[in-house]
Order: structure tokens, then C-alpha cells, then sequence
């Protein structure tokens, strides 16, 4: 590949992504620190947080406009709608550290 061909890929892949995020639709992710210029005309970029608490963008109607993509209605972060860890199972049987639950028969048969 020439210098010339060289350049060429690295300009067009810097303009490709310099124009990735521009007018996204309702309900689609956009990057707050953007403003609202990755959203389609109309629609602002949105603050939401992910479940683990991650924050990021979402282009959605102004407040108080109806909201025509689920995506863009706020729900609470709650212990509920995060979910839980199982719980433990427990057990009757068992031996304290150092002492075996083998009552009878032969080791290794």
C-alpha cells in the first residue's frame, strides 16, 4: 500500500467515526458529553443509568413531550429491578474441619 492509499483509509475511517452517532432515532444511545448532536432533530439526549449504576445517553422527546419509545420512560433504579443474589443452600450433613462423616466401610474400596 502506498502513502498515498495509506492516508487515504486512515481520513476516511476518522470521518466515519467522527459522523457514527449523528441523528440517532427516539430511544437510541447518545453520548451526554455530545450535547444533543448525536440525536435526530427534536430529540435531546437523555441522562439514564444502567442497572450496576453506569450512566449514559439516551435521545429522547423534551421533558413533558409524549414519549413514543419505551426506551425513554425513567424507571428507578431499585434493589427490586436490579435483582438479588440467590440464596444460600444449607445442609444437615457434614463434619466439622477435621472430622470425617465416613461411619463404616473400608477407605478406598
Amino acid at each position: 500500500m502506498s502513502h498515498k492509499q495509506c492516508w487515504t483509509v486512515v481520513g476516511t475511517l476518522a470521518l466515519g467515526l467522527s459522523f457514527g452517532c449523528a441523528d440517532q432515532g427516539e430511544g437510541e444511545r447518545c453520548d451526554t458529553l455530545s450535547g444533543n448532536e448525536d440525536c435526530a432533530s427534536g430529540l435531546v439526549c437523555t441522562d439514564f443509568t444502567t442497572r450496576s449504576g453506569e450512566p449514559f445517553g439516551r435521545c429522547c422527546p423534551p421533558e413533558g413531550e409524549k414519549i413514543s419509545d419505551d426506551r425513554c420512560i425513567q424507571r428507578p433504579v431499585t434493589e427490586e429491578t436490579a435483582g438479588t443474589g440467590g440464596s444460600r443452600g444449607t445442609s444437615s450433613e457434614g463434619g466439622a474441619a477435621g472430622q470425617s462423616t465416613v461411619t463404616s466401610g473400608a477407605r478406598g474400596a
